[in-house]
């Protein structure tokens, strides 16, 4: 194991590997030289090394798609969930457009997830279909019923500090004075902490009456704020996303009961709302 790759296993780092599908990849990620993709130097990358990469304390692959490469977007999310060793997709994340604007964007996103899916399934290939993280986690929170209150512990049990010492509701609101909520001189902010417990209720609309309620429990904050100036109003793009991979993963779990439940007799799941996210349109 190259020296890198061990301190990482030694020391519990979560290792992520960008991979756009070849030819998204080459044409926004170069090499030094600012002519030629590098697409094959991570695929060679990961035929060398995926067995020792699968030992690491996690390990996950996760693609960019901007709105101007849409058009290759069943390529990217086939090539990221197939064609690599040892590949994992996760989340869908929308962009900072009006729904209105972004909606086509994200239709497309979604049938490209749901026809690989589909490819997978009619291959019966279910150890790359668990890695297809956007949907499995959920058909995970199907086959155990699952009620999932938190997106993220943001606020609850989890905030971030900044250098001037003060409180944030998590890493990406550090130094946004929206998401402060006290500070190490005047301790936390109790009216703050107070409405961030009761969003998490999910007493309010559209999360209310809406069927996902126990699964997505009101999305990200900081996503949130980005689409609506509020971190306590869903973004109507995340909601339709969630909508659409649910619905997706209904279809594979009644599927798989059919016709091989022993699949997710011990489903495997991942949870992220932020960062390295497939699937990202700009």
């Amino acid at each position: 194991m190259p020296l890198h790759l061990a301190f990482f296993r030694q020391h519990h780092f979560s290792v992520t590997l960008s991979y756009d599908g070849k030819s998204i990849h080459n044409r926004q990620r170069l090499n030094l030289d600012q002519k030629t993709g590098s697409e094959a130097v991570v695929r060679k990358k990961l035929n060398l090394l995926g067995a020792e990469l699968e030992k690491l304390r996690r390990f996950q692959v996760r693609g960019t798609i901007q709105a101007k490469n849409m058009a290759l977007a069943e390529e990217a999310v086939a090539d990221a969930a197939t064609k690599l060793p040892h590949a994992a997709m996760l989340s869908l994340a929308a962009d900072d457009r009006p729904f209105a604007e972004a909606k086509a964007d994200l239709d497309l996103m979604l049938q490209a997830t749901a026809k690989t899916i589909d490819n997978l399934m009619q291959q019966q290939d279910y150890t790359k279909l668990k890695r297809m993280t956007a949907v499995w986690q959920f058909v995970a929170q199907l086959h155990h019923g699952t009620y999932r209150g938190l997106t993220c512990h943001a606020g609850v049990n989890y905030l971030s500090v900044s250098t001037s010492g003060e409180f944030f509701l998590c890493h990406r609101f550090t130094e946004d004075q929206r998401g402060k909520i006290g500070s190490l001189q005047t301790g936390l902010d109790p009216d703050a902490i107070a409405q961030v417990q009761k969003h998490r209720l999910t007493e309010h609309e559209p999360c209310r009456s809406c069927w996902m309620r126990g699964v997505c429990a009101g999305g990200c904050f900081h996503e949130n704020m980005l689409a609506g100036d509020t971190a306590f109003a869903p973004d109507p793009k995340f909601c339709y996303l969630q909508d659409g991979l649910m619905s997706l993963a209904v279809k594979v779990y009644i599927a798989l009961r059919q016709t091989a439940p022993e699949v997710i007799d011990t489903p495997t799941a991942s949870w992220r709302t932020e960062g390295d996210l497939a699937g990202k349109t700009h």
